[in-house]
């Protein structure tokens, strides 16, 4: 499904993917709470990776927003060489865990777990992700999460959501995929 929603990037030139992906990251909103234990990190001095399986040109751009050293996405091919349905490596699940094994200095791992590390998910796909961490947060996480979390010590956040019901959010979604 990915590669066929992509399917608009078609011989779109790069500076406009670009410009729509910093267009993006500027609209959206963050839990508070959430930018609060960003800057923490920051301030703690830990290196902040954002891993996401939305396209990487996207996630750059909010990674830049939020202040990540490090943004990784499923990367898509963009500007004059891309595909119609555009090939894709879907950067999720086991996917992350790879990437960041290969990105990431093996001297940072101690037993398979990246030292001093904080995940952070609200979904179960990050699972193989949250293995590599030495402590997890679940934000806003489903029944099924939820009960992986609780099983595991894992701290459980439910911060407000920013819509005010299942339409109002439908509404927002549309809004974004529309650029309205």
């Amino acid at each position: 499904m990915k590669r066929i929603f992509l399917c608009y990037l078609w011989r779109m030139e790069r500076e406009e993917i670009e410009r729509h992906a910093r267009e993006l990251a500027a609209s959206l909103e963050f839990y508070p709470e959430l930018l609060e234990e960003i800057a923490r990190h920051r301030r703690e001095g830990r290196l902040l990776v954002l891993a996401s399986a939305s396209p990487e040109f996207y996630v750059v751009e909010i990674g830049k927003r939020l202040g990540f050293d490090l943004s990784l996405g499923t990367p898509v091919g963009i500007g004059e060489h891309a595909r119609f349905f555009p090939d894709l490596d879907n950067h999720k699940g086991e996917a992350k865990v790879h990437r960041l094994r290969r990105l990431l200095p093996p001297a940072w791992f101690e037993n398979g777990v990246l030292r001093d590390s904080h995940g952070y998910t609200d979904s179960t796909a990050d699972l193989p992700m949250l293995g590599m961490c030495e402590k997890a947060m679940l934000v806003n996480p489903s029944p099924v999460l939820t009960e992986i979390g609780e099983k595991h010590g894992w701290t459980i956040v439910r911060p407000a959501r920013p819509w005010r019901s299942t339409f109002d959010r439908a509404c927002q979604i549309a809004k974004l995929v529309l650029g309205i």
